[in-house]
């Protein structure tokens, strides 16, 4: 098992700045997918068994999908940061 999973292991870089409501449309929006089959699948096959959500979450965060999709969540919005 994974050790324990701390803030500063969460990417925080190139995360322009926005609104209080621009920040919690972000933070839905990627919660949605970190806690979503297909992430979930993923931490399973890494982890060998069904993941919990913390699980889930660390895996999201650790094997840097949570780099791509902001990256990408970025890309795709431009402009848009409430």
């Amino acid at each position: 098992m994974q050790g324990n999973f701390v803030m500063e292991d969460a990417p925080t870089e190139n995360i322009p700045s926005m609104s209080d409501d621009g920040m919690v449309i972000y933070m839905r929006a990627q919660m949605i997918v970190a806690f979503g089959h297909v992430n979930k699948w993923f931490a399973g096959i890494a982890l060998g068994h069904s993941p919990s959500d913390s699980e889930a979450m660390r895996h999201w965060i650790t094997s840097g999908a949570a780099k791509r999709w902001r990256n990408e969540y970025f890309s795709n919005n431009k402009g848009n940061h409430h």
